[in-house]
């Protein structure tokens, strides 16, 4: 009997949290149990959990000096059996060796290779296969109840979107508290753009009255994350999320 094929259209939490601006973390490990008519998933998928190897250096070593593949497991500070279990996988992987050596009188030759042609072979081995786990599928239409809810957009016509302003200047032109705008610099200082000298907002000195341009700030504004979406900032409350949701077109100004 054919395996029934997977509905296109459904979504992992996590796939609609990219798209829609949440952190991963407040998609899977919040929402869902904040809201008691969340849904359920209309199925599952199962997903192969793999190790990636962490590139390893080797700075006070020549990468031109021969090596044998036990050689390079005692500079690795690992197992032989390790070595040649991973050569074994997949042995055309492994880098060719230096010139063949002579074959001894006994037992199989014992090859050389560069210790950096090694350590490249070992740096981009396939990785290790870690179990499976399975994460729920879900339909976009019953999620969208829980989407942000999107803020009304400013409009400033009349005004140069190439003028420089301050983020309370900025607050002032579109009629909010200076403390609504000046809290993102607190929360989601990755998303402001730019100052007008080319610096990030949070690399600047406290107390600095930087300039931006207008038209920079207004599209900042328009794109910020809605109110209902968020996760747990540092200092406490819940926050914009990290970035904000993905759409077809970008504001402009």
């Amino acid at each position: 009997m054919a395996k029934p094929t997977e509905p296109t259209h459904l979504v992992t939490l996590t796939e609609w949290a990219q798209q829609h601006g949440f952190s991963e973390s407040y998609a899977l490990r919040q929402l869902p149990y904040q809201n008691e008519n969340f849904p359920e998933p209309e199925t599952t998928r199962t997903l192969i959990r793999y190790q990636h190897p962490t590139p390893i250096d080797l700075p006070d070593h020549d990468p031109d000096t021969a090596v044998t593949l036990n050689g390079f497991a005692r500079i690795l500070d690992v197992s032989a059996h390790l070595i040649t279990q991973t050569r074994d996988k997949d042995p055309n992987l492994l880098p060719s060796p230096l010139t063949n050596p002579p074959r001894p009188t006994r037992g199989r030759p014992t090859h050389h290779y560069r210790l950096g042609d090694l350590l490249t072979w070992w740096n981009n081995r396939p990785p290790i296969t870690r179990g499976s786990v399975q994460v729920g599928l879900y339909d976009p239409a019953k999620l969208a109840p829980f989407e942000p809810r999107r803020n009304k957009p400013a409009e400033l016509p009349g005004h140069d979107p190439n003028s420089e302003v301050t983020l309370g200047r900025f607050a002032t032109l579109i009629g909010v508290n200076r403390s609504t705008v000046s809290q993102y610099k607190r929360k989601t200082p990755d998303a402001l753009p730019d100052t007008i000298e080319g610096y990030r907002p949070n690399r600047l000195p406290p107390h600095t009255r930087a300039k931006f341009r207008l038209g920079d700030l207004l599209a900042w504004w328009n794109s910020r994350p809605g109110s209902i979406a968020g996760y747990r900032s540092p200092t406490g409350g819940t926050a914009s999320p990290r970035h904000p949701p993905i759409t077809d077109s970008e504001g402009e100004y």
